[in-house]
């Protein structure tokens, strides 16, 4: 049993020229997740006429279709990754969106004693298209996005360079009745980093058993998919299922073992939350996970866990 404040935030909105073609924004959010209660940055990014620049969720993330949880990083699923970014976004009605950007390249790699990672020359590019109805309320995204892989072959003494990508569709419905639908699929290969449970695992690229000195991207996809229920304005409950899994081919040495790394994860989470009057909001949540390595080494835990946020 532990508690903890840490998951508090501030954040500063500074608009200006509000109403017109050439407002300004620019936001600043922190929480206390550093050591000892440190501020951590969250966003911190400049908007004009649609271009976004600073630090933000990529564009690969549909953050609106995220399901409510109070657990901080979310479903193992979810393509929520904070970076640096240069993004541009445009709706042409209610109806139809789009979006395009330039990133910092999320890159971990395991290497072979024959591999080295090296800083990248391209930043990867995510773009989108979304299609909402019930105004707005509802809405499906596809997006997609372009990766150039460099890592050293020093067998060869040069620079390689894959290409990685990958397909999603998110979004939300509103289902009538109370029901709320959230949603996500993603596949692709090369873009393990893009998962919330795979950020930094080193699985974008892996040793090619059959050719010393290069690396192969993996293959992977993850889907998640959650439902809300409104008992009240103020009183609702969700329940979300989601699942990860990888296909590394199997090679012997590395810098990390075949036989230890992450070859699918489930997650289950369902959670209640009451928004006491406009300041206060109560919760708890149940929490099962299990994680299964490529040598079939598994383990699974459970939590239970509660929140008490005062919002001002």
């Amino acid at each position: 049993m532990q508690f903890s404040a840490q998951q508090s935030g501030i954040f500063l909105n500074f608009i200006a020229l509000p109403g017109t073609k050439d407002r300004v924004g620019v936001y600043i959010s922190a929480n206390f997740m550093g050591d000892g209660y440190g501020l951590q940055l969250q966003y911190g990014y400049i908007n004009y006429r649609g271009f976004t620049v600073g630090y933000d969720y990529s564009l690969f993330t549909d953050v609106a279709a995220g399901v409510p949880t109070i657990d901080y990083e979310g479903p193992n699923a979810f393509t929520a990754i904070p970076n640096a970014v240069f993004d541009y976004r445009h709706s042409f009605n209610k109806t139809v969106s789009v979006g395009i950007g330039a990133e910092l390249p999320q890159n971990s790699y395991t290497n072979s004693s024959y591999t080295a990672t090296v800083n990248q020359r391209v930043p990867d590019i995510p773009a989108y298209v979304q299609f909402a109805w019930g105004g707005g309320s509802s809405w499906i995204r596809f997006s997609g996005i372009l990766r150039n892989l460099y890592y050293r072959n020093e067998v060869k003494d040069k620079n390689h360079d894959i290409v990685g990508w990958g397909v999603k569709a998110s979004g939300s419905a509103q289902l009538g009745g109370g029901f709320t639908a959230y949603y996500q699929g993603v596949y692709g290969q090369g873009v393990s980093s893009y998962y919330q449970d795979l950020n930094g695992c080193n699985m974008d690229l892996t040793p090619d058993p059959e050719n010393m000195g290069k690396l192969k991207a993996v293959k992977s996809w993850g889907a998640y998919g959650g439902l809300q229920y409104n008992f009240t304005p103020n009183l609702y409950c969700t329940g979300t299922y989601s699942q990860v899994r990888t296909y590394a081919k199997k090679y012997s040495g590395g810098s990390i073992a075949w036989n230890n790394q992450y070859r699918y994860a489930q997650y289950v989470v369902g959670n209640l939350f009451y928004n006491i009057n406009s300041v206060v909001t109560w919760g708890i949540e149940y929490i099962w996970g299990r994680r299964v390595n490529y040598s079939g080494l598994q383990e699974h835990d459970n939590r239970i866990q509660t929140m008490l946020q005062v919002s001002f």
